[in-house]
């Protein structure tokens, strides 16, 4: 069971809370628990349920939402009636995705051709790309596109006006082109105007634009063609933004590199880098998901991080200050997946829930309460993060619980060291995973 939560800019309604009113903290978008991929573009966002279902909302100027109309929406809208969706990348204007038979399906705005459609044609609803069933990854960014197929080769196509194609020239494209001849690549991710892909031997390479070093190549000159980062084998997943870079090592280390004005970065200051510094020395770090001029980070114990420009408040911190290190969202440690643009969205694992009443120290109902519940010793003791909505107690709390029957739930609760008592009664214990 998974919940998708939203926070940031909502000019457009991108959160799909029904308004326009930003958020500076996470907010469960609808009550569903079947969410799976997300991806967050300029200003709407996209997302594929466990059904195979595609949504979309926000900002549709261009028909990016691809509800074959431009009209914009605040909350999440069925694309077609489809339920083989796999995957999607939402651009800061154009959309793809990839179906469960490896097709590949794009629409929005298209002045660079980064539709791969061989034209430059706006398109409202989603549109095959070509007739092959052979695509495997896929990302959109500023006005170009990247794509890895399933023999492991590397494809772009649409803006050229950086390189960011990596063909060894500025020729925008509006049809898929091989880049190079090689079979070896693993992970893309297209930024505003540059690039940068994982081979599968662990090795990073970076082209396109380089104003603020975001290529991680230790200068400042664009590139064309593709250039190795370094010599290291042993890089594993990366994400670009506007104008900065994040990466994960094989170790488990934070890297980051590029534009810092507003210490997206995570390195404790605003001076930009033109090659590859670690963030922190922690190595614990599993996803990165670099937004606009902000990023986000989820660790391996799934607690979920962000940094950089906080405007909007699209780090979910509370407030709208912006961030040069990494801050923890939240107390919660069941965070799967996130996504960033000007706006945050990030889907949170549920193993179990239980719902009842919450009683203080003294036994005296306070209200209501609903606990999610994220680990289990597969006996009768459970030890969880949890996160109770109450009339009167809300929060993240520390918890050890203990079952005593099937009509009863103890559940002891710390926070700022005060003991809490969780009479959980009448309560729904249901495992929702294996």
């Amino acid at each position: 069971m998974s919940k998708l939560f939203a926070w940031g800019s909502n000019s457009s309604g991108q959160l799909g809370l029904g308004d326009r009113n930003d958020r500076s903290s996470p907010v469960q978008v609808g009550a569903l628990t079947d969410w799976e991929a997300v991806s967050a573009g300029g200003e709407h966002s996209l997302v594929v349920k466990t059904d195979g279902t595609l949504w979309a909302w926000g900002w549709n100027d261009q028909g990016l939402l691809g509800l074959g109309d431009l009209v914009s929406r605040s909350s999440p809208v069925q694309v077609g009636g489809l339920t083989t969706w796999e995957a999607v990348s939402a651009g800061p204007q154009h959309s793809l995705a990839v179906k469960t038979d490896d097709t590949l399906w794009a629409w929005g705005w298209n002045l660079y051709g980064q539709l791969g459609l061989g034209d430059t044609a706006t398109r409202s609803n989603p549109v095959q790309v070509g007739a092959l069933t052979d695509w495997k990854a896929v990302s959109a960014g500023g006005g170009h596109s990247l794509a890895v197929k399933i023999d492991d080769t590397l494809w772009a196509w649409g803006s050229n006006f950086y390189g960011q194609l990596g063909l060894g020239d500025r020729n925008d494209r509006s049809s898929p082109v091989q880049v190079g001849a090689l079979t070896a690549w693993e992970a893309v991710s297209a930024g505003g105007g540059h690039s940068l892909a994982v081979k599968t031997d662990g090795t990073l390479w970076a082209w396109g634009n380089n104003l603020y070093g975001q290529l991680g190549l230790g200068d400042l000159v664009h590139r064309s063609s593709l250039v190795q980062v370094g010599a290291l084998t042993d890089w594993e997943a990366v994400s670009v933004g506007d104008g900065h870079s994040l990466a994960v090592k094989t170790d488990g280390t934070l890297w980051a590199w590029g534009k810092n004005d507003q210490g997206l970065l995570g390195l404790g200051d605003l001076v930009s880098r033109s090659s590859p510094v670690q963030v922190g020395a922690l190595t614990a770090w599993e996803t990165v998901i670099a937004g606009r001029d902000h990023s986000l980070a989820i660790k391996t114990d799934g607690t979920l991080w962000a940094w950089g420009w906080n405007l909007y408040g699209q780090l979910g911190l509370g407030d709208i200050a912006t961030r040069s290190n990494p801050v923890q969202v939240g107390g919660l440690t069941a965070w799967e997946t996130a996504a960033g643009g000007y706006h945050s969205l990030a889907v949170m694992l549920v193993l179990y829930e239980l719902s009842g009443v919450t009683k203080d120290k003294n036994g005296d109902i306070l209200g209501s309460c609903l606990c999610f519940l994220f680990k289990d010793n597969l006996d009768n003791t459970l030890t969880y993060k949890a996160y109770v909505l109450s009339d009167s107690v809300t929060g993240a709390y520390s918890f050890t619980g203990v079952a005593t029957g099937d009509a009863q739930y103890i559940v002891m609760a710390w926070k700022d060291n005060t003991p809490h008592v969780f009479d959980v009664t009448d309560h729904v214990l249901q495992p929702v995973l294996e």
